[in-house]
């Protein structure tokens, strides 16, 4: 009955984000015609997700968690782009807007680097002691939008003096944005304090958190770095923004939980063969241009030929490496089967050979009941 009860309530949540999406994007191409406001796309899975969560899951508090960061992170831009409007426009409400607009990013960077950290994966926090970090990252949030509504002035690509300014500085977070930091320490710290205290499900499922957390900062920080041009940094932004709610959605309900293990080798695995093969392409190419400067595409050519000879090889290698050093069960089992392959060569002992496989299965499968039937 609770989860007929919040199927309607989740449908509407729905309803209301996906109209406040669709507002901004409509907004944002008014403001600039021809542009589309990719980044926001990337609220959608926290909006269908939380959704479902919430349908599906409504005594776990994630579901909520995701939606209020849609809300967030949608009311962002859709506060900065009405106030652009507005102003363009000669509309009410550009001081509010462009207001809401100001503080609305800090929310949304709480709940996913502290709030979720603290209460994933089942909604509560590991001791009672992450609690009051809960409660000081909500007093905190007061302090933030109180300096808000009284600071000199709101930046929305241009500066719109605020009426209300009461105190000295432009911006509030330039006097408060240290505080934010240290909270987002402590998400941290209580994502690893609750892995090395968990087993089983719950460490899979932190894993899964993790690991998006991890991919989400990488294509931010390659995006800040390498600047690409167009869609390639929108796509970017895109994934990196979605990543954390579809783990979370994965994690929760438990769908493939155990194939984090491998995702997260074979991404280790392909991103030291990448950075590898580029080493060995550029010093190539360097090596081939200073015998021979006269070489010019004939350095390309030979350089993408040893590249693509290597990468079977190093491939191989890295998976190796990787399962040793990350994947030990894995690397283990694999290690156990091959020397029992190589003894069932030599064996004529029906019996000592059926101790073996017992053995072997055991070590490998760790089943509860083992029998071997030998006729």
């Amino acid at each position: 009955m609770k989860q007929d009860r919040q199927g309607p309530a989740a449908l509407t949540v729905l309803a209301v984000g996906l109209s406040l999406v669709a507002a901004d994007l409509l907004i944002a191409r008014a403001n600039s015609p021809g542009a589309i406001q990719l980044i926001l796309l990337g609220t959608l899975p926290y909006w269908v997700i939380g959704a479902f969560l919430l349908w599906r899951q409504p005594r776990v508090r994630i579901g909520w968690i995701l939606l209020a960061f849609a809300c967030s992170w949608t009311l962002t831009f859709l506060g900065v782009d009405y106030a652009r409007f507005a102003i363009d426009q000669g509309l009410p409400g550009a001081i509010f807007s462009a207001w809401v607009g100001e503080w609305t990013w800090l929310v949304a960077l709480l709940i996913i680097f502290v709030v979720i950290p603290v209460l994933f994966p089942d909604g509560q926090p590991l001791t009672k002691r992450w609690d009051w970090v809960l409660k000081a990252v909500v007093v905190f949030l007061f302090v933030f939008i109180a300096a808000t509504t009284f600071q000199q002035s709101f930046d929305i690509g241009i500066r719109l003096d605020n009426p209300l300014a009461l105190l000295p500085y432009e911006d509030a977070e330039t006097a408060l944005l240290p505080m934010a930091l240290v909270f987002l320490v402590l998400g941290a710290v209580s994502t690893v304090t609750r892995y090395r205290s968990r087993r089983g499900l719950e460490r899979q499922q932190l894993l899964w958190f993790v690991f998006s957390v991890f991919l989400t900062i990488v294509m931010f920080v390659a995006n800040a770095v390498f600047e690409p041009d167009g869609m390639v940094g929108d796509v970017l932004a895109v994934a990196g923004l979605s990543a954390p709610a579809l783990a979370i959605g994965i994690a929760v309900m438990r769908y493939r939980l155990f194939d984090i293990d491998k995702i997260i080798t074979r991404t280790i695995t392909y991103g030291l063969v990448t950075s590898l093969l580029i080493g060995v392409y550029a010093g190539t190419v360097f090596l081939i241009s200073s015998l021979v400067p006269t070489a010019g595409s004939l350095a390309v050519a030979g350089a993408t030929l040893l590249a693509a000879a290597l990468f079977a090889p190093m491939r191989r290698r890295a998976q190796a490496l990787v399962d040793r050093r990350f994947n030990r069960s894995t690397y283990d089992a694999r290690i156990t089967m091959e020397q029992l392959s190589n003894r069932l060569r030599s064996e004529v002992d029906v019996y000592a050979l059926g101790s073996e496989v017992g053995r072997v299965v055991t070590t490998t499968m760790q089943p509860e009941k083992l029998a071997v039937w030998i006729r």
